[in-house]
């Protein structure tokens, strides 16, 4: 029997409910755009108790554990483990450091305009971004195997 909603009475998803899912990039963008507006909420709230930099830090940190949670739930739907937290994190780094040294070169060596330099290098390294987040939080890896007694 199915409920008024028009899901099963128990409580499987309803069918043709895995062809409406959004592909993965889709939903990478929507948890990233999520993530901005938990790190300025979080930078809001702290700025005035913490300053500035502190509030900065703070807030990106917290974001960081967030936005990897949202990824792991809702964009690669996998379990969040240890091992790929820290590939995620290293992975943002990778990341932080490749989209800086576009905004750089846009700003300083072809003269893009410095308010939209920022967007543009974060844009042109989403794909390499959300390539290597996807590597980071669906890849496990195992202990080695010992080596057999001869």
């Amino acid at each position: 029997m199915s409920e008024p909603s028009g899901a099963p009475a128990d409580g499987a998803p309803p069918a043709g409910a895995e062809r409406r899912r959004l592909p993965p990039p889709v939903r990478f963008v929507i948890v990233g755009g999520t993530a901005y507006l938990v790190y300025c909420a979080l930078y809001l709230l702290l700025r005035t108790s913490l300053g500035c930099l502190r509030a900065h830090v703070t807030a990106f940190c917290l974001n960081l554990v967030v936005t990897y949670l949202l990824h792991c739930r809702f964009t690669y739907h996998v379990q969040p483990h240890g091992q790929g937290f820290v590939r995620f994190t290293a992975g943002s780094g990778v990341s932080l450091v490749l989209s800086s040294a576009l905004a750089w070169s846009g700003v300083r060596l072809l003269g893009t305009p410095p308010s939209v330099t920022p967007e543009l290098a974060v844009i042109i390294t989403m794909p390499l971004t959300f390539l290597i987040h996807r590597h980071a939080v669906t890849v496990r890896r195992t202990a080695p195997r010992p080596l057999p007694d001869t």
